[in-house]
């Protein structure tokens, strides 16, 4: 079973979703401001068990992480406000004050045009 970028083992298969990508940024409790991209599903579906972070419910926000990639910055800024297409390489539900959403994605890609 693969895991997680924190360790965390999930069942989950890459998966693409769709929906409305957003910015916007975040004030993590330590004071600290997170620049947040987030698409929100269309069409919310279960992706594995529920867990202790996941809960009963699908996960219909997801935080895509940037991190220092400057390429899929500027690619996710010229899609702001748009309905895309996001393909998860790997996911798993928010567990800490740093993940802003329902799940958060480390690895994750645009599909070809």
């Amino acid at each position: 079973m693969p895991t997680t970028s924190c360790g965390r083992r999930h069942n989950f298969r890459q998966a693409a979703i769709s929906g409305k990508l957003r910015f916007f940024q975040h004030q993590h409790p330590n004071g600290t401001w997170i620049q947040v991209y987030q698409i929100t599903a269309d069409h919310p579906r279960k992706f594995a068990a529920a867990d202790e972070s996941c809960g009963d419910e699908p996960p219909v926000t997801f935080h895509l992480v940037v991190m220092n990639d400057k390429a899929k910055k500027r690619a996710l800024d010229e899609l702001l406000g748009r309905r895309i297409s996001v393909v998860l390489d790997d996911f798993f539900c928010s567990e800490m004050a740093w993940h802003v959403g329902d799940a958060v994605v480390f690895k994750w890609h645009l599909p070809e045009r």
